[in-house]
């Protein structure tokens, strides 16, 4: 029946897939031609749309024309089936008859036929008696015997892990014996008195305590202990116990059939050839009726549950081991790729495969990892733990996919599959802990730098250093391995923005405490000035202001170049990093944090140009009586720049050998502008005459004086001949002709496009030959000019800062 029924419903899949094929197809004509018609743009293309659906109707065609053909086949093909199905059937059922004719004929032809097979039946009942009799006086001895093989194999009632258990095979099969005549006389019992049965249960009651310690072999010592035993290489043992198990499932097997045809027995009706009533209860007499009084053992399952046991004993044991210590536990989990490696290699090798038993270990396993893990996370672990916990999720997969083992495969996902949740978590901590660290030091660091009881450090190349600079890059350098060690990209970048921010914090903070010390510093010296300059005035009558003078401590240059220094030095560790963190991402976060590392950098190299600028501040200031002699009377006895270069020569032995080559190069150009850029402004002293050539002898034997000094500092002199090109353009201005002053104007712009024009009119205000009218009326002139023409400035110079003091 099964062939007619499959065929058929084969026969109706494809008539109606033919169907609606045809339905697809067949659209409505009038439909299509109203759609196609619209608009009156398409009634011009009528031929265009003409030929375009003969060519959509033959391909149609096509397509009907190999669909109906695959079809046709398939249903032909059907129907050939269904006919060779029905001639089976009908041929099967004509055997069967010819079967039923030779049995009903053998009865007949022998005479006396149910005579003979009721003999047959008392002697089979003879043999059973016989047999059972002879069991119940062999039962004892038998038992014993079992149980000398069990002690001479088990000595001390356990099996060692070497031990090959040689007779278990024979244990099993003598107990089994015991088994089903025990389960025998049960069913013969529970036909007799009650007396006779309590006899049967007191007269079997010693083989339980046999078969207990039989069991505890299997799953206490087995069972428990199954990889080691394989470990040790006793694959006998565990051969032999899977044999014994498989034999208990064939039995369990065999119960569980009986029960089965006992019920479609009791229920089947409409059979093609039915039994007699004889036959079916003979049958049902044999397989069933003695099943009822044999039990299932479950040697299986039992074995399963106990090899689970063991497994999550052992995570237990871990689990206690390690309870205040997830990073020890982490380390510590080797184990579990041995054993399940173990498993995979060898331990299913000896038993079935339709057990699974790999899988059951796999899936054992993976619920004690997880179970562990989870209340490692429960701990509230440190970063570094957390990293190596999401570390370990990473390489257990891989190590499960190595033993052919998919993630999907897996439940429930390790740390609930929310590894990116902890990964953000993870972020979180590190940049917490950055933050704490970085505001700890700050603060020491402040505090030490406003304070200056302990000068700056100097390293081994003799140059100032702020300590925690240092520390502040190696805390940093750690934690961003910390973050490369969780192999994301995104991780990486979000704590190095966060370090970014971090160091970009500490740039202002350095910027405002630098500027804060300087000004506290300049004005306590104007403080002391001032009170010097009363203590010396003649009509003062002895008192002098004391109120607000402030003590400040010594030694700020020096912290001064120790920061400058510890900016360029902190700038060449973030490149580092930059490289560093960029060759282990992809290319776009590469990218990003490139860019966030180079406005670190550029941060860095900024605030050590500033700190420079401070510190040439405080240079300048115990130059400020110099500089207001220039361009005065007393500047024509040629002293004022020797002074200049004597102080400047003092500051910079003290400072100089101290200074990394970055900063020094920095601090020099500097130092050649702001000698420059001073001079310049001395224009507005009060005083200032510019005799055209006495103040053009002097400038010169200054310019060399200058020049003899920088020189020697530089290399190559052209940094300092860039600067000095505002004296040629001083001189020039100086020494000109009134008529020749609007082009010597053309040429400073030239040069220092960003010069402002109060320079220019300070200078013409300053010769001694031109009168007011005349520069009046040059500086009208150029002021016209200014207004038609815009200076073209191609770069900032330092004479943009002329006048802003």
């Amino acid at each position: 029946m099964s062939w007619f029924l499959k065929y058929g419903l084969m026969t109706l899949y494809y008539t109606g897939k033919l169907v609606n094929c045809f339905s697809k197809i067949n659209h409505n004509p009038s439909q299509v031609a109203i759609d196609l018609l619209k608009s009156n743009e398409n009634l011009d293309d009528i031929s265009l749309l003409k030929a375009r659906l003969k060519r959509e109707k033959y391909a149609i065609d096509a397509q009907l024309k190999t669909q109906v053909q695959s079809q046709n086949e398939a249903a032909f093909s059907g129907l050939d089936a269904l006919n060779t199905s029905k001639r089976i059937v009908h041929e099967i059922k004509d055997e069967m008859m010819k079967v039923a004719q030779l049995q009903a004929g053998s009865k007949k032809s022998v005479d006396d036929f149910d005579t003979i097979k009721h003999l047959s039946e008392i002697h089979e009942g003879f043999c059973e008696t016989q047999e059972f009799i002879d069991n119940i006086k062999t039962f004892h001895q038998k038992l014993s015997y079992v149980e000398d093989l069990i002690d001479q194999d088990c000595p001390d009632g356990s099996i060692r892990l070497e031990s090959k258990v040689p007779n278990f095979l024979k244990i099993h099969y003598t107990l089994n014996k015991l088994w089903e005549f025990r389960d025998n006389s049960s069913y013969y019992a529970s036909k007799s008195s009650d007396d006779t049965r309590r006899t049967i249960t007191k007269y079997f009651s010693g083989l339980q305590g046999v078969v207990g310690k039989f069991d505890r072999l299997i799953f206490e010592n087995i069972a428990q202990n199954l990889l080691e035993i394989i470990r040790v290489e006793n694959y006998d043992l565990v051969v032999r116990t899977a044999k014994i198990i498989e034999c208990e499932r064939d039995f369990e097997k065999k119960i569980k059939f009986s029960h089965q045809f006992e019920d479609e027995s009791s229920g089947s009706t409409g059979n093609l050839l039915t039994l007699s009533s004889a036959s079916s209860k003979t049958l049902k007499s044999s397989l069933s009726s003695k099943q009822a009084y044999k039990q299932s053992r479950g040697y299986y399952p039992k074995f399963i549950r106990k090899v689970e046991k063991s497994i999550m004993e052992i995570f237990d044991i871990c689990l206690s081991t390690y309870a205040n210590d997830p990073s020890g536990l982490l380390a510590n989990l080797d184990w579990v790729f041995n054993d399940l490696g173990l498993a995979y290699e060898r331990m299913v090798q000896c038993v079935p495969s339709s057990w699974r038993l790999f899988d059951k270990y796999v899936e054992y396993y993976h619920l004690g990892i997880y179970g562990l893990l989870k209340e490692a996370l429960n701990q509230e672990p440190d970063a570094a733990t957390l990293l190596e916990l999401l570390r370990y999720v990473k390489y257990y997969y891989e190590q499960m996919e190595l033993l052919g083992v998919k993630k999907e495969s897996l439940q429930p996902l390790l740390l609930d599959g929310k590894e990116q949740v902890h990964y953000k978590e993870y972020t979180t901590l590190i940049i917490n802990k950055l933050r704490e660290w970085m505001t700890q030091i700050s603060t020491g660091e402040s505090i030490n730098f406003c304070n200056r009881t302990i000068p700056p450090e100097i390293n081994a190349d003799n140059v100032l250093l702020m300590p925690a600079e240092v520390d502040i890059f190696q805390m940093i350098s750690q934690q961003l391995e910390v973050a490369a060690d969780a192999g994301q990209g995104g991780i990486i970048v979000e704590v190095i923005n966060e370090c970014c921010v971090l160091l970009k914090e500490r740039q202002a903070r350095w910027q405002k405490i630098m500027k804060r010390e300087v000004t506290r510093l300049l004005k306590s010296g104007e403080r002391k000035k001032k009170n010097r300059d009363i203590e010396s005035d003649p009509t003062n009558d002895g008192y002098y202001n004391n109120e607000d003078l402030e003590d400040v401590p010594a030694g700020l240059p020096d912290y001064l170049i120790a920061l400058a220094n510890s900016q360029i030095i902190n700038a060449s560790h973030t490149v580092a990093i930059s490289k560093r963190m960029g060759l282990i991402v992809s290319k776009t976060r590469r990218q990003e944090i490139s860019n966030m590392m180079d406005s670190a950098i550029e941060g860095y190299i900024n605030l050590a140009n500033e700190i420079v600028a401070a510190y040439l501040e405080i240079v300048f200031y115990d130059l400020i009586p110099a500089y207001k002699e220039i361009f005065t009377s007393k500047w024509y006895k040629g002293n004022s720049a020797t002074k200049i270069i004597d102080t400047l020569r003092d500051f910079m032995n003290d400072h100089m050998d101290h200074m990394t080559d970055d900063v020094s190069m920095i601090f020099l150009n500097a130092l050649v502008e702001e000698v420059t850029l001073k001079y310049m402004c001395a224009l507005k002293n009060s005083g200032v005459v510019l005799k055209t050539k006495k103040s053009f002898d002097q400038i010169r034997k200054d310019i060399m004086k200058f020049y003899d000094f920088f020189e020697k500092f530089y290399s190559d002199d052209l940094p300092i001949k860039n600067v000095f090109r505002i004296f040629e353009c001083l001189l020039d201005i100086i020494t000109s002709p009134a008529d020749q002053l609007i082009q010597k104007y053309r040429n400073l712009i030239e040069n220092f496009g960003d010069a402002p024009l109060s320079f220019f009119e300070s200078i013409l205000k300053a010769r001694e030959d031109m009168d007011s009218k005349t520069t009046k009326s040059i500086m009208e002139e150029i002021r016209s000019i200014l207004l038609k023409e815009t200076p073209n400035i191609q770069a900032c110079t330092f004479m943009s800062r002329y006048g802003k003091f």
